[in-house]
């Protein structure tokens, strides 16, 4: 038996393939790639003060794979026990679906919290935030190191292997080492985008993913939950792939930016409470909110 619905083919199995309106699809990709191939013709680049042909090399690879939205784009964040961090307790995957956001002002997120059950009583909170019951996406999973193996197996099976999709991260290195060394078989093919190296082209330090959050104007909250990390690195890396947002925040300018005094940061680290700014007066914020 097979449902037929608008763009939709779902099977009796009810594994459902998305059937692409082709013309479309096309047209917007090409819109997108010139967009692209304009804002590197016109733009003004002043990166990475060791190797500048380089940095603007790696940049125009991100954003050719992340901003024309042909492929999906899927980010992992794995949190480790900080006293041995061979021992994984959350696992977060986040999936952007060009096919699901097509005709969406907004992009459509696929979030998934894994807790694994065997190191589920490791607690952080020396070293590191322990936020594993603050996933903001409202529910987790409690699966075995053999169950989430499994999942991550089908979803690279899906998405990376059947639809060629890009690996997106924040040190995306060390959760792809983690995947192998359980057994995972990872592709060395797949396209990898990482929001950290993006962020080091133009800015110095401040690198950590609640930095680079800020940096964007992103909100956020509960870091170091690995769904929530996993949802803001690929909104983080989607910001630093978007022309538009690189041009308003200076992104292609590299800035020796001001090192953070240990204290704070390590405060920024641990809580999520906002600066709090008095203003001169309301034309202050007034300003903000009406200037392009």
């Amino acid at each position: 038996m097979m449902l037929v619905a608008k763009n939709i083919i779902c099977t009796a199995s009810h594994r459902c393939l998305y059937v692409l309106n082709t013309r479309q699809n096309s047209s917007s990709y090409a819109s997108y790639e010139r967009k692209l191939e304009n804002y590197f013709k016109t733009g003004s680049f002043n990166l990475v003060n060791e190797n500048a042909e380089k940095g603007l090399e790696d940049l125009r690879k991100a954003m050719q794979i992340v901003y024309p939205r042909k492929i999906p784009l899927i980010a992992f964040d794995v949190e480790a026990y900080e006293r041995n961090l061979k021992k994984v307790t959350e696992i977060g995957i986040a999936i952007y679906d060009p096919v699901a956001s097509e005709g969406s002002i907004f992009p459509i997120i696929k979030q998934t919290h894994l807790v694994i059950k065997e190191h589920q009583k490791l607690v952080n909170g020396r070293f590191c935030p322990d936020n594993k019951k603050s996933f903001m996406g409202g529910v987790s999973y409690l699966v075995s190191l053999k169950q989430s193996k499994n999942i991550i197996t089908s979803v690279l099976q899906e998405y990376v292997n059947n639809r060629n999709a890009a690996f997106v991260g924040h040190h995306i290195e060390g959760d792809i080492k983690w995947f192998r060394s359980i057994g995972i078989e990872v592709s060395n093919n797949a396209p990898i985008v990482d929001s950290n190296k993006l962020y080091a082209l133009s800015r110095k330090r401040g690198g950590t993913l609640r930095g680079v959050l800020r940096l964007l104007g992103i909100p956020h909250g509960y870091l170091h939950n690995a769904a929530n990390d996993a949802y803001y690195t690929l909104l983080a890396t989607m910001a630093l792939c978007d022309p538009v947002i690189r041009t308003q925040k200076g992104l292609d300018v590299f800035v020796d930016n001001v090192k953070v005094p240990e204290g704070e940061a390590r405060l920024q680290k641990f809580s999520d409470v906002a600066q709090m700014v008095v203003p001169v007066d309301e034309n202050t914020i007034i300003d903000s909110l009406i200037e392009p």
